[in-house]
């Protein structure tokens, strides 16, 4: 980092002139470093740009090839949320920036005669639900453009089923993302994610630490889900990686998830399909540990059923914070789920929260191909 010797009030009266030649030095000894993306940050920049714009000058003039300016990224007064925005967009650019171009590389190389309507033809889902040129993508609009995406293509799913009141439901390995749809997306100009303050119109999304991948277990008075997942490597136990037991070991336990229907990807030749026996194992260790603990005697299936309770719980209740807690009942509206693990919970949440209707898209991803109606009684 690189600290300035500048220093300007908010009216733009210079309270100390900066040391150029310095600055220069320090500039080029960075680059000499192997740096080349920077975030230039100074106080009331949103108003008085013109130091910010020299140091683009001097970097540029260093070699670097990627600059954000605080005042160009986040046009907003607080410094923590301009600052935190340039350099979001100074860390994550350059990634997506070799990503976009070895994708429209490899695409157009596949079909060079028509290169240049292909890239007309090309662009990302950005945070904010819409859709951005490849050369546009910067780091501050790619950080929920993944969960962004599923709910505009939850929202358009429902919309050919007649439906204009939607929950989205992403479970995936790690985590879901819920969000509420009446007829318009709703947006949050201003975000903090992972306690970085982002100043852009991203989806309002809100997510919840549990997923397939959540490890669930007993420490010595209670069963828990989550927070900490197995991810990919080693994963879930029934992976045969030796990974801890998980939320997908569990519903692969019960026969929420049919093994049959897995991919035979797993073992050292990628050629076995999922290891009940290992889950098998996992939950008889934890039957063991509950009795001696607690001298209680539970089956199996009752302690992979709770860890699942759990779970469906913490989804209900993330549900709730955006309708309940906002005066909207989720019993009129219409849970769309998708993501790898959201076909195993849908049912259970929706009884949880008396949603009458589940909407599953072909394509979404989970294990049921069709949506059904969650009936309330014979009348309905």
């Amino acid at each position: 980092m690189i600290e300035a010797d500048f220093r300007i009030d908010y009216n733009g009266n210079i309270l100390s002139s900066p040391d150029i030649e310095r600055l220069k030095k320090e500039i080029s000894d960075e680059y000499k470093k192997g740096y080349r993306s920077a975030a230039v940050v100074f106080m009331h920049s949103y108003r008085f740009n013109a130091f910010e714009n020299r140091v683009f000058d001097l970097l540029k003039e260093a070699g670097f090839d990627y600059i954000y300016l605080s005042h160009r990224s986040a046009p907003v007064m607080k410094i923590t949320a301009r600052g935190d925005t340039a350099c979001v967009d100074a860390y994550l650019t350059p990634v997506l920036k070799r990503y976009t171009d070895q994708f429209i590389n490899e695409l157009s190389g596949k079909h060079p005669a028509y290169k240049d309507q292909l890239l007309d033809k090309i662009f990302f889902m950005h945070s904010g639900g819409g859709l951005v040129k490849g050369e546009d993508f910067c780091g501050k609009e790619s950080i929920l453009s993944g969960p962004a995406g599923g709910i505009a293509g939850a929202v358009k799913a429902c919309q050919l089923d007649n439906e204009t009141d939607i929950i989205s439901f992403d479970m995936g390995g790690t985590s879901t993302d819920v969000s509420h749809y009446r007829g318009e997306f709703e947006r949050n100009y201003e975000n903090e994610v992972a306690g970085v303050k982002i100043v852009y119109p991203m989806l309002d999304i809100h997510t919840v630490a549990s997923g397939g991948g959540s490890i669930v277990g007993f420490d010595g008075e209670k069963f828990f889900a989550g927070p900490v997942s197995a991810g990919s490597d080693p994963g879930p136990a029934c992976y045969r990686k030796n990974g801890p037991l998980t939320i997908t070991d569990c519903n692969l336990f019960l026969g929420r998830i049919r093994a049959a229907y897995f991919p035979k990807v797993f073992g050292k030749a990628s050629s076995q399909g999922p290891d009940i026996e290992a889950v098998k194992r996992k939950l008889a260790e934890i039957k063991a540990d509950v009795f001696e603990k607690t001298q209680i005697s539970m089956p199996e299936e009752e302690i992979a059923a709770g860890f699942l309770k759990i779970a469906s719980e913490k989804m209900a209740a993330a549900i709730k914070k955006i309708s309940l807690q906002k005066g909207r009942n989720p019993e009129y509206y219409v849970l769309c789920t998708f993501g790898g693990a959201g076909g195993q919970h849908a049912c259970e949440i929706a009884d949880i929260l008396s949603i009458r209707k589940i909407l599953v898209h072909p394509f979404s991803g989970v294990f049921r191909l069709r949506h059904w109606r969650f009936r309330q009684n014979k009348e309905d």
